[in-house]
């Protein structure tokens, strides 16, 4: 849940998405194994990976990994958990380009309670 991408996150590089991870074995070989080229993958249909909502739409954590250092896109990995969304197309009001009132204001909108079992996280700073 921590590093939400749309693929599964084994398969992706370490020094990018690695700091997302709360340290732990599966992170921990994720770490070791990547410098020998080894992907770690798990067993078929035992982890769930999201997906787009719509063609175009993007993971937040991609993009944050992507544009700011390690220190930036915890801040927003920090925010997104919060919020309990994954990608752009989360905070958008349904048949809309426009962000979701609630979420500008740093709240969970109440229709969009999550049926995910999501790691309790508390509100991050108002910097965030």
């Amino acid at each position: 849940m921590e590093v939400e991408l749309f693929s599964q996150f084994l398969s992706q590089s370490f020094e990018h998405f690695g700091h997302l991870a709360t340290i732990s074995l599966m992170v921990q070989l994720w770490q070791e194994t990547e410098p020998f080229g080894l992907t770690l993958i798990p067993a078929h249909n035992t982890t769930w990976t999201p997906h787009p909502l719509f063609h175009g739409d993007i993971p937040i954590m991609e993009l944050a990994a992507q544009t700011y250092n390690a220190r930036g896109s915890l801040m927003i990995n920090h925010c997104q958990m919060f919020l309990q969304i994954i990608s752009f197309g989360d905070l958008l009001l349904f048949n809309s380009n426009e962000i979701h009132p609630s979420y500008i204001e740093g709240n969970i909108p109440p229709s969009r309670l999550s049926l995910l079992l999501w790691p309790e996280i508390g509100r991050p700073p108002k910097n965030y």
